[in-house]
């Protein structure tokens, strides 16, 4: 399973520049700390504990992405509709195995404010050895109303889910999952009110004088600590 969610994951960040939930409905926060395997992210505490308080900011934009392998067809109904509420399902066929339909809908970025000053902060904590460079930090999240992603196991491979929306007195959109029917797909996940997209950045710490073939660019920088900094995460 964890190849097929890796699969998924690459595909992902590959079309959207963004790391993926392995589950958009597991929780995640601004400044969550985790190690990253390949694709997949893990998190493990956040830098809040560390005494690290972050602003964050969001965007007024209300958006959606989608995306699929070719080959891949996509019927969407809506029934029901009212002004206050409705109903849609969204039916998905493969046409080979490995094909991958992703969708959000109904999406907010919310972003760190100041990343500048939290690298600053972090770079402080690894020069007191209290912080490993191996750590990723969660800089940015995209919230969702719904979200699916599926993986395809052969030409047969179908997938229909139908939801439930409402649209509050806020004008906010709740959706929920009526009913889901799955035909041989290898990875599924379709949650409500999800996290399923993300930014990640860590600190860099150069190497001295490694792994260059020049003695002088060794000589001239092994007296010298070249400032470890803290950037996007680099796949």
């Amino acid at each position: 399973m964890l190849g097929l969610i890796q699969m998924y994951c690459e595909n992902v960040h590959n079309e959207l520049q963004y790391y993926a939930n392995e589950r958009p409905g597991r929780p995640l926060k601004l400044g969550d700390i985790g190690i990253l395997n390949g694709f997949i992210y893990t998190p493990k505490s956040n830098v809040k504990n560390l005494n690290l308080n972050v602003a964050s900011i969001e965007d007024n934009y209300t958006g959606s992405e989608k995306f699929s392998s070719v080959g891949v067809e996509e019927t969407v109904i809506y029934t029901n509709v009212r002004s206050d509420k409705g109903e849609l399902s969204v039916d998905v066929k493969f046409s080979s195995s490995n094909q991958i339909f992703f969708q959000i809908e109904n999406t907010k970025t919310i972003r760190i404010d100041d990343q500048i000053k939290l690298g600053q902060e972090i770079e402080a904590l690894y020069d007191k050895d209290e912080w490993d460079s191996n750590w990723y930090v969660v800089t940015e999240l995209v919230e969702a109303g719904y979200s699916i992603g599926v993986l395809s196991k052969n030409s047969k491979s179908d997938y229909n889910v139908k939801l439930s929306y409402n649209i509050s007195d806020n004008l906010k959109i709740n959706f929920g999952i009526e009913s889901k029917k799955v035909i041989s797909t290898n990875y599924e996940t379709t949650e409500t009110a999800s996290n399923p997209l993300f930014k990640l950045s860590k600190l860099y710490t150069p190497l001295i004088g490694e792994n260059h073939f020049d003695p002088a660019f060794k000589l001239s920088f092994e007296s010298k600590k070249m400032k470890p900094y803290f950037g996007p995460a680099v796949r």
